[in-house]
């Protein structure tokens, strides 16, 4: 029997698709060396089917199912499977061997699923015992002939799936997505980005990406927009791209692709790897939209991207900031299309105190802030007094709150935690809102991002932004890379201090096994510590110059240990607990408290305790 679903569903999208050109392409995946897959629309609603009718064999509606797939195209069949079973999705990701997996056991622990769906390839990396829910391997069934496709009406607002956060700062929780918040941000979407499906005149839309599947930037808005409106996606594996950036820019190239993009950090890698040669073979021309989904956007980011990939065609007003997160199912802001994105250049200091001040010049210390654009289509977003829970003026901080129809319900199983932060009123009753954890301001409309709540450090009473002081540091270390350090504020002895932990790089390693217990006198030591004084010096003396606060302690630990989420954002509080619990191997460190001292002997530990910022 052929499946059913409301016209408006993205069940009934893909059929509707299906339907009127099986043949068409609607994703490849590319492998490194090898022939790409693909998946027509006929072939993937055929496939889709098959899965759900499996998994309503051994099912029950509203089930979890937690999906452990590789980068490639099955996961995307078995997401929607479980979407046209009624089977409550949970994206993840396979673990690796030797690697721990305490966040892939935290969103088992939290969702309890009755089915773990795979390729059998994956079983390999996991240890004995680890399931205790049924395993399916959905690669052993095969895909019947094609059929045809019936819309009828269904209900929208069902569970369609479960978003679990990256975890940027607390263990991850589960968002829960309806179908209706699906529809509505992906109406969005389309709208800001301006895209237009295969069968409309003058249609050009193509996604590239290398985004994981199992994150909401990677699956809302690189799998299921594409399904949505109805045009090709290709898809490269994360690991493809950290090894060869260059791989990215290639598919663009090669596909006409008309919509990327990434955070920060994947600019600047591309930035700092492609050789001139390399740009030599790229063509960039046909990019309309190149979002960059980080929070705050760098404006020094944006700089350095266009300058180094305008001679490949890349124009600037390509470049779409845009600001979201799982609990709205993704897209909150962007914008504008076709247009140089707004930036403002404001006085540091007074922004720590909440207020936008423009640069005057060389008495003040200079930011520039990068706009991340426009509300959404019927979305509501607005800065507001944590006190008064009032919203507050053009161009003063405050916590950004949205409402939208694309906002989620709340966590899954966290009665009291959803409360929290979806069921948010201002103080004369209007709501309810989600509050985001972001602080930020408006201007003309337009949504500026400062940081996050929960990362504000406060020391003597004034506020510093960590992204500041990361920024000085990745400045001075130009060998760690952009999202290698994390800044954060620790009360010792009823004070608060500046810490930071640093990513080494291999030299680091390398110089760090000629350190003593300590080296006391900087004089003395050989060429291979005094390298790292030289890294330790220039960090102090820059932070103290540019942020104007000084640094009490810094660590560096062992390359590949450093904390992040899956979508390359720095785990702040995350890193510090690992350091505290000695979950880290530590590179070498230094402490104001014993300035002449370079050790192997962390120097942080469970009795150094977070400020609290919020």
């Amino acid at each position: 029997m052929s499946p059913t679903y409301s016209d408006e569903s993205l069940l009934s999208r893909l059929y509707r698709h299906a339907n009127a050109d099986p043949g068409r392409t609607a994703f490849t995946f590319l492998r490194d060396n090898e022939e790409p897959d693909a998946l027509s629309f006929g072939q993937l609603a055929a496939r889709v089917a098959m899965i759900a009718d499996r998994l309503r064999e051994q099912l029950r509606p509203g089930d979890r199912a937690v999906l452990l797939y590789p980068p490639g195209l099955e996961f995307i069949c078995a997401f929607l499977g479980c979407l046209a079973a009624g089977v409550v999705a949970v994206p993840a990701y396979p673990p690796r061997l030797n690697r721990k997996a305490d966040r892939l056991s935290g969103i088992i622990a939290d969702c309890a699923p009755s089915a773990f769906l795979m390729q059998r390839s994956v079983i390999s990396g996991f240890p004995p015992n680890r399931f205790t829910a049924l395993v399916l391997f959905t690669d052993d069934w095969e895909t019947p002939e094609l059929q045809t496709f019936v819309s009828a009406e269904d209900c929208l607002d069902g569970l369609a799936f479960l978003q679990y956060t990256s975890g940027s700062t607390g263990s991850p929780r589960g968002v829960m997505v309806s179908h209706s918040n699906i529809v509505c941000n992906e109406r969005q979407i389309q709208a800001a980005f301006r895209h237009s499906a295969w069968d409309t005149p003058n249609a050009t839309s193509t996604m590239v990406t290398w985004l994981p599947l199992f994150h909401d930037m990677g699956l809302i808005g690189n799998v299921l927009q594409p399904l949505y409106v109805g045009f090709p996606s290709v898809l490269l594996s994360p690991v493809s791209f950290l090894q060869k950036p260059v791989r990215w820019l290639k598919a663009i190239s090669e596909y006409g692709a008309t919509t990327t993009g990434a955070p920060n950090f994947a600019y600047d890698l591309c930035v700092k790897t492609i050789t001139e040669p390399e740009k030599e073979t790229l063509d960039l021309s046909s990019v309309r939209v190149l979002y960059n989904g980080s929070e705050p956007v760098r404006a020094e980011t944006i700089d350095r991207f266009v300058a180094s990939f305008q001679q490949c065609g890349l124009q600037g007003r390509a470049f779409f900031p845009c600001y979201g997160l799982a609990e709205a199912t993704l897209f909150v802001t962007g914008g504008p299309y076709d247009k140089e994105p707004s930036r403002l250049c404001v006085d540091a200091d007074a922004l720590t105190d909440g207020k936008v001040v423009p640069a005057t010049g060389k008495l003040t210390r200079d930011r520039w802030l990068v706009s991340s654009g426009r509300p959404a289509e019927g979305t509501v977003i607005a800065a507001v007094d944590p006190v008064s829970r009032s919203p507050l003026p053009d161009g003063i901080v405050g916590e950004l709150w949205v409402s939208s129809a694309a906002v989620s319900s709340g966590y899954y199983g966290r009665a009291l935690e959803s409360r929290q932060v979806f069921g948010n009123y201002f103080s004369n009753g209007e709501g309810p809102f989600l509050n985001t954890g972001d602080l930020g301001f408006l201007r003309s409309g337009e949504v500026y991002v400062t940081g996050r709540s929960k990362d504000l450090i406060i020391i003597s009473g004034r506020n510093i932004y960590p992204q500041d002081v990361e920024l000085v540091v990745e400045s001075v270390i130009l060998s760690i890379g952009p999202n290698s350090c994390a800044a954060f504020a620790l009360e010792v002895g009823g004070k608060e201090r500046l810490a930071i932990i640093v990513e080494a790089d291999r030299q680091m390693v390398r110089d760090s096994r000629g350190l003593n217990e300590g080296e006391y006198c900087q004089s003395l030591s050989s060429p291979a510590v005094a390298r790292l004084w030289e890294v330790v010096d220039s960090v102090c003396t820059a932070v103290l110059s540019e942020v104007e606060i000084a640094v009490q302690s810094m660590t560096f630990v062992r390359p590949g240990t450093f904390l992040r989420t899956s979508s390359g954002k720095v785990q702040r509080r995350a890193a510090l607990a690992a350091l505290q619990e000695n979950a880290v191997e530590v590179v070498f460190t230094w402490d104001a408290e014993a300035p002449g001292v370079l050790s192997r002997t962390p120097r942080i530990s469970s009795s150094h305790q977070a400020s609290r910022t919020n």
